[in-house]
């Protein structure tokens, strides 16, 4: 009777855990669905209370779109990201598609800003993110996925996490990539001609004088070099391409160019039909 009784209460268990693991995962299917009905814009109004209430998203509030580059179909590219964002107060529900990994979060602060977000994001990740702008409304969700994948064509090794409204160049620079490889080709192509080390010196000094605020001394700090030598490469600059720092206008297309020209030379991100 007793190896009867333990063989029953083992098979019940058993079957205790079969079933917890079949309806878990039944709710995960749920969920995944939803945000994916979400992210293609296919949820009738009616139906955003019920999805707002099984994805445990508030239905009222700021909400942003992640979009994170996989590093390979099937293979998740924020696995912990749920958990991590939870610690901030950043509810989210993620949908792993066939190029990307796409995340709605929901922002604590009524008028938030994405910004701790994307700080949270890139301080446990290491693949590329875009993030799309703040918006309002659940309905949304398919229209911020797209500027979320704008965004996210825009990150590149040093900008790993690109924020649409925090990062205008960016977006400029990977909007429309074939007309503005044209664009950086125009503004730059006076440095083709110089070598490879001797153009990137160039440009790698107008990027750290860009990121001082206009100060040679401050770029001279980072480049570990005087600053008389920034402000001779930035000469070299000015006459290799015409254009002056003394101009505003000038620097504005120096500056896009710069955007583009090192995008351009990073790996490329993961791009298909539905980006555009």
């Amino acid at each position: 009777m007793w190896l009867v009784l333990d063989t029953f209460t083992q098979e019940m268990a058993e079957g205790y855990r079969e079933e917890i693991t079949f309806q878990a995962l039944g709710r995960e299917q749920e969920r995944s669905a939803l945000v994916q009905a979400l992210l293609e814009g296919r949820l009738a109004e009616a139906s955003m209370w019920d999805a707002a209430d099984i994805l445990q998203i508030p239905l009222r509030g700021s909400y942003a779109v992640i979009a994170a580059q996989v590093p390979g179909t099937g293979r998740h590219a924020l696995p912990q990201a749920e958990a991590a964002l939870r610690r901030i107060g950043v509810i989210s529900a993620w949908r792993l598609l066939h190029d990307v990994e796409a995340g709605i979060a929901w922002l604590p602060a009524p008028h938030a800003h994405p910004g701790p977000l994307a700080d949270c994001l890139e301080s446990f990740g290491t693949g590329l993110v875009g993030i799309s702008p703040r918006y309002e409304d659940l309905r949304h969700t398919a229209r911020s996925l797209r500027l979320a994948r704008i965004a996210l064509r825009g990150a590149f090794g040093a900008q790993r996490v690109t924020v649409f409204d925090r990062d205008p160049l960016a977006i400029a620079a990977a909007s429309a990539p074939d007309v503005m490889q044209r664009v950086a080709s125009t503004i730059l192509a006076a440095l083709d001609q110089l070598p490879a080390r001797d153009r990137s010196l160039l440009l790698d000094t107008f990027g750290a004088w860009l990121d001082s605020g206009g100060s040679a001394s401050q770029a001279a700090s980072t480049l570990f070099c005087h600053p008389n030598t920034v402000r001779h490469r930035l000469r070299r600059l000015e006459q290799r391409t015409g254009r002056s720092l003394a101009h505003p206008r000038e620097i504005a297309e120096l500056s896009l160019a710069f955007e583009i020209d090192r995008r351009l030379a990073a790996p490329a991100v993961i791009r298909t039909a539905t980006d555009d």
